[in-house]
C-alpha cells in the first residue's frame, strides 16, 4: 500500500474490501490509515477531491474491526493531531459519534476529545446523553471537585446565577436541555483510570 500509486480512495477502497477478514490492534488500524493522505488544504489543494476525508472514512470501517477500541479513541491515534487534525477530529466525532469517539481515560486532558475537556451534550440526544450521564456520575466516584464551568440550558436563575449539577441526575441526568461542562481533577492522583473504563462500559454498553 506504501508503494501503491493509486488514488487515496481506490486504497480505501481496497482497504475496506478485504476488513470484514480482518482482526486489527489499534497501531495496525494506525499503520492503515497512514497510507492514506492527511486532510491538507494548504494553498486549496486536497488529497482527494471525492473525499477528503479519506481517512476518517477509513477509520469508520476500520474501528469495527479493531480489539483495542479504547486505544484507537485515545491521544495516542484519533486524538494525535499527528494522524488526525482537529478538523479530521471533529469530522470522526459527527459521523461515529460522542460516545463512540469519546477518550474516555482523558476527559479531563484539554489535549484529547478534539482538543477540550470542555463538553457540550444535548441530553435529548441519546448518544450525548450517554457522554453526559457518564460525566456527572464519574465526578460523583473520583475524588475531589471534578466539574467545572456547568451550565444547564433549563436552568431558571433563582437565589444563584451558577449551576451545580443536582444531585437528582444521579445516576440519570434528564434527557432535556444542553449541559455544558468542564471535567477537570483536582489532584492528578484522584484520577481512576479501572473507575473510568468500567463506569464507561457500563453506561454505554461498549466493550472494552
Amino acid at each position: 500500500l506504501e508503494s501503491c500509486t493509486s488514488a487515496a480512495t481506490d486504497k480505501r477502497r481496497a482497504i475496506e474490501g478485504v476488513a470484514h477478514a480482518l482482526t486489527l490492534t489499534a497501531m495496525q488500524v494506525r499503520a492503515l490509515l497512514e497510507t492514506l493522505p492527511i486532510l491538507c488544504r494548504e494553498e486549496g489543494v486536497l488529497p482527494c477531491a471525492l473525499d477528503p476525508h479519506v481517512r476518517v472514512s477509513l477509520l469508520q470501517t476500520l474501528a469495527a474491526r479493531c480489539t483495542e477500541p479504547a486505544a484507537l479513541m485515545s491521544l495516542a491515534h484519533l486524538y494525535d493531531p499527528e494522524l488526525f487534525p482537529l478538523e479530521e477530529q471533529l469530522e470522526a466525532r459527527k459521523r461515529m459519534g460522542p460516545a463512540h469517539t469519546l477518550d474516555f481515560a482523558n476527559v479531563s486532558n484539554p489535549a484529547s476529545n478534539c482538543a477540550s475537556a470542555h463538553f457540550w451534550c444535548d441530553l435529548a440526544v441519546n448518544e450525548q446523553w450517554v457522554v453526559g450521564k457518564f460525566l456527572v456520575n464519574l465526578a460523583v466516584k473520583e475524588k475531589g471537585t471534578n466539574i467545572a464551568n456547568a451550565s444547564y440550558s433549563e436552568f431558571k436563575l433563582g437565589a444563584t446565577t451558577d449551576f451545580l449539577v443536582p444531585g437528582t441526575w444521579i445516576p440519570d441526568p434528564p434527557r432535556v436541555g444542553t449541559v455544558g461542562l468542564t471535567y477537570v481533577d483536582e489532584l492528578p492522583e484522584y484520577r481512576e483510570p479501572e473507575t473510568r473504563r468500567k463506569l464507561f462500559a457500563r453506561v454505554s454498553g461498549l466493550k472494552f
